[in-house]
Parts: C-alpha cells; sequence; structure tokens
C-alpha cells in the first residue's frame, strides 16, 4: 500500500464492517489495510464511540443468554406486560425442562450401554482380541461420556467456596 494514500473516508456501511471485525479481536492492521485506512483511525473511532472487543467468554456468555431467551418464550404468557419475575420463572421453568429432558436421553442410553455391556458379557469368549479390545474401548468411552454429562447436569464438581451451614447429604440414582 502507497503511504499518503490513507486520506480514504469510509462510509457509514463500512465503518460498521470496520466496528464488527474490530469487536470480534481482529488485528487493527489488518483492519486498516482491508479498507486502507490507518491502524490509528480505527484506534480514534472505537474510542470516540465506545467500541468494544469482545472476548470469546463474553461472546459464549451472550450466546448462551440468547439461547435461555429463547427457549423462555414458550414459557412467557402473550401479556404485553410481563414482570422480571415471571421472566425469571419462565427462564428457569425452560432450562428446567431441558435439563430433564437431557437427565431423561442420558438414563435411556445408559440402560443402553449396560445390556450392551451384559450382551457382550455373555458372548465374549466368542471374540477375538482385537475386536474385545475395540469392543471394551467404545463401551469405555460411552461410559466415561455419559458420566461427564451426568456430572455436568447435575454440577457435581462444581466448587463453591462458601461456607455451607446445612447438610446436604442426597442420594441421585441412575439406572
Amino acid at each position: 500500500m502507497a503511504q499518503g494514500n490513507y486520506k480514504r473516508k469510509l462510509s457509514t456501511q463500512e465503518w460498521d464492517e470496520v466496528e464488527l471485525l474490530y469487536s470480534k479481536g481482529f488485528p487493527l492492521r489488518d483492519i486498516a489495510e482491508q479498507f486502507n485506512i490507518t491502524h490509528a483511525a480505527i484506534n480514534k473511532k472505537a474510542k470516540k464511540e465506545n467500541w468494544e472487543r469482545l472476548s470469546n467468554e463474553k461472546i459464549a456468555l451472550k450466546a448462551g443468554n440468547l439461547i435461555t431467551k429463547n427457549l423462555a418464550q414458550d414459557y412467557l404468557p402473550n401479556d404485553k406486560k410481563i414482570s422480571h419475575e415471571t421472566i425469571i420463572d419462565a427462564t428457569a421453568k425452560a432450562i428446567a425442562d431441558l435439563t430433564q429432558n437431557h437427565t431423561h436421553t442420558l438414563k435411556k442410553q445408559r440402560k443402553l450401554l449396560n445390556d450392551f455391556l451384559q450382551e457382550l458379557e455373555q458372548n465374549i469368549e466368542n471374540l477375538n482380541l482385537n475386536d474385545k479390545m475395540r469392543l471394551l474401548k467404545l463401551a469405555t468411552d460411552s461410559t466415561r461420556t455419559i458420566i461427564e454429562l451426568e456430572r455436568r447436569i447435575l454440577n457435581v464438581d462444581k466448587t463453591d467456596t462458601t461456607p455451607n451451614t446445612q447438610d446436604n447429604n442426597f442420594t441421585i440414582a441412575f439406572v
């Protein structure tokens, strides 16, 4: 790019594209080169208009919020005015139903896996060593995945640093 060729004025649409690339975290010099402007011009505009560079965490959080909002829509009344409490209740109901559906699916998968393992155990002598090892690996991977998903759904591994004064002894059994 030739020096001194930076006096280009961008349209509103081009600035919107620059802002989008900026917010996604693209390097300023790459954006500047694409639009034939200086990175300083982008910095100046970003500072003036309070553009924000989004981190992967912010993007994931926003995506999660959108998903939750869309799930909750089915549980909201059709009233024009909805209270904050109603929105919270609808969102909680949507998340609870989704979690319950996932738990039910995992329960069915666990039963199928257990049935498969019983059948495998009964017919193990008919298999060669390679088949035994392959099936054992598949069963182990499936078991690991089911356990990890169950633990994640139930927040089993969540670490809570707040002191707990209640007795939380309970048992959850997956059949």
